[in-house]
């Protein structure tokens, strides 16, 4: 695996990382992470496959495990993984807080998860994991977050920096409900394409009509037009959405921001004046904003408050829904357009399958056709599509998310930036240009500490190198997600590597060892 393998020590792990349960569980060790909801699954699969599987669970050992059992490393080593949102898991990593607490912790897992969080060995979430060490988010660390982590001195103290690396490429499927705003199956006439799991086509037109609030009804003839001509169906189209710091939003939020730029159409079924159909709504990560001057994020004019918070890719977005946005101004929705919303991956699949002409983003394996009881998934028009104006629909495939790595590189290191382990990460294809890309795609992170103990550090590295080996990968692609390491993609894997096991050999360490000299490391 080229430079990884210097870091990762071949698996010659070492027990006894992290607090452990009670007494009774003295022999296995844990490991204490969360985050991200669209990347859980795999995360769990891939967890009870390299360590101990947790017991009881709503999943079984995956088909791409060498170990029918789990615990292929042998290390009796436990990984507990919250599903709590990108937001969440960030907040907890900066904070070094695995606890359930919304404003410095994790967090709560949302009732509707059927991802396992706790085990035989940590029974109960009530007061969230004592302990965190990793975790992971599907958008970036920014300068806000690296704020919050460099202000708490007692981590630092421990933890000394941090290290982001991609773990591997999420296709994010638009997902549909199947019947239409009055409960009528959809009258879909185009055929299924290979790995999809139904035929309906949306342009990048409609998709953006629909995001933007001016598409609001199931027989809008633009999507009638792209159904064979035939009607759909009738009643309300609603636009599901995550209603929590969510790094699916994110990577919606910043490829509709580019792909929307300069689409056009009728402002709604009733008025035919042609308007824009850019991304218009604003960033909402900003909470509880209190610059009320002419600088900043909101300012007044005659004695009224007004807004000017930027549109751009955001883990949280001011939705008509929300109401109003940190500047207490009113969130305008034209058209009356339909918009609903719920915390992390299970509550907005729940959604969508509960409410009659929805559509909104999911993770790949909440829905079909790798969760055979989840929504199906629409087809999406890319941008090679646009540019040669042919009719290309592309389906949320494991083939779509290698592509779009194949056409996604690492930034060039230099003396500005070579010191900031993060900084390559924040490459993001939000528009990729090949046949073959699927629109919506982007990487999910692992976030982890530059400075850890001993036995812990080896530890992970230890299931880094499950993460990027043979079975990580295939375990990953056979949840619809592209992998980065050569194994199941192999497509665009060599070069990322070899930043990631830079990164990882260089920022990463022990206590003592490299920049943690000074740091006790995070145990």
């Amino acid at each position: 695996m080229t430079k990884m393998k210097l870091a990762l020590l071949a698996g010659a792990a070492v027990i006894g990382s992290s607090a452990m349960a009670d007494t009774a569980s003295a022999q296995t060790s844990l490991i204490y992470s969360g985050g991200s909801t669209l990347a859980s699954k795999v995360y769990r699969y891939m967890m009870d496959c390299y360590g101990v599987p947790v017991t009881p669970s709503t999943l079984s050992i995956n088909t791409a495990c060498s170990s029918s059992t789990g615990d292929a490393s042998g290390l009796n080593l436990q990984i507990l993984y919250a599903p709590v949102g990108s937001g969440g898991g960030k907040r907890g990593f900066v904070n070094n807080n695995g606890s359930n607490s919304t404003s410095a912790g994790l967090g709560t897992v949302n009732t509707l998860n059927t991802v396992p969080y706790t085990s035989t060995l940590f029974t109960s979430y009530s007061s969230g994991y004592p302990a965190l060490e990793f975790v992971g988010s599907d958008d970036p660390l920014v300068s806000a977050d690296l704020a919050t982590f460099n202000g708490n001195s007692s981590v630092v103290a421990n933890a000394g920096g941090v290290v982001q690396i991609p773990a591997f490429v999420v296709p994010v499927v638009i997902a549909v409900n199947g019947k239409d705003g009055n409960g009528n199956a959809l009258n879909i006439q185009n055929s299924t394409p290979t790995g999809g799991s139904s035929g309906l086509n949306l342009s990048r037109q409609a998709l953006c009509g629909i995001v933007s609030g001016h598409i609001t009804q199931w027989s809008n003839p633009i999507l009638t037009a792209l159904n064979n001509n035939t009607q759909l169906g009738t009643g309300n189209i609603t636009w599901v959405h995550r209603s929590d710091g969510s790094g699916t939003t994110f990577i919606v939020s910043n490829a509709l921001i580019a792909q929307c730029a300069g689409v056009t159409g009728p402002n709604s079924e009733t008025d035919s004046t042609t308007v824009v159909y850019n991304f218009p709504w604003t960033d909402g990560k900003a909470a509880n904003v209190a610059n009320i001057g002419n600088s900043g994020l909101c300012y007044t004019v005659s004695g009224t408050r007004v807004s000017q918070i930027p549109v751009e890719g955001s883990n949280t977005i001011n939705w008509p829904d929300v109401g109003s946005d940190e500047c207490g101004v009113a969130i305008p929705n034209p058209n009356a357009a339909h918009f609903a919303n719920a915390s992390q991956s299970a509550g907005v699949t729940n959604l969508i399958q509960s409410t009659n002409g929805a559509i909104g983003y999911i993770p790949p394996d909440f829905a079909k056709p790798i969760n055979s009881t989840g929504p199906i998934a629409a087809n999406l028009q890319n941008e090679w599509s646009v540019v040669t104006g042919t009719a290309n629909f592309v389906a949320p495939t494991q083939a779509g998310a290698n592509s779009w790595l194949s056409e996604t590189h690492p930034p060039a290191f230099d003396a500005s930036n070579i010191q900031s382990p993060f900084t390559w990460t924040l490459t993001i294809n939000a528009n990729p240009a090949a046949q073959t890309s699927y629109p919506l795609a982007g990487w999910t992170y692992l976030d982890f500490y530059e400075c850890y103990t001993a036995n812990t550090y080896t530890n992970l590295l230890s299931y880094l190198e499950f993460v990027y080996g043979p079975t990580g990968g295939n375990i990953q692609a056979n949840q619809g997600f592209g992998p980065i390491g050569a194994y199941g993609s192999g497509v665009g894997s060599a070069e990322w590597l070899n930043f990631i096991g830079y990164i990882v050999t260089n920022y990463m360490s022990s206590a003592g060892n490299l920049g943690c000299a000074s740091h006790a490391g995070i145990n």
